[in-house]
């Protein structure tokens, strides 16, 4: 997406609407990766149960508290938010 060619082979024209709001979307897939790196190697030692998280939650970072890992890849984790609700959210968009 940051080039309009692919080795000298014209792409389809993405419309600018379109083009921001995959940037906007893909812009922190680095940083999530690079966090769900630090928070495997912190999750590994400490049980997660009850453990005081913020979670990215519709552009927003939101208070609650971890309660377990979901599937066997341990990448994902079930959240219980303050405001009652419970989330299953990608290990990278949550901090400690």
């Amino acid at each position: 997406l940051s080039s309009d060619r692919y080795y000298n082979t014209p792409l389809p024209r993405i419309p600018v609407k379109v083009r921001q709001a995959l940037e906007r979307e893909l812009a922190p897939l680095p940083q999530y990766r690079k966090r769900m790196e630090a928070n495997q190697k912190t999750f590994r030692t400490k049980r997660i149960a009850n453990l005081p998280v913020e979670v990215r939650v519709e552009g927003s970072w939101v208070p609650g508290l971890a309660r377990d890992y979901i599937g066997r890849a341990r990448r994902k984790i079930a959240v219980k938010l303050e405001d009652g609700r419970s989330v299953t959210t990608h290990l990278g968009k949550v901090v400690l």
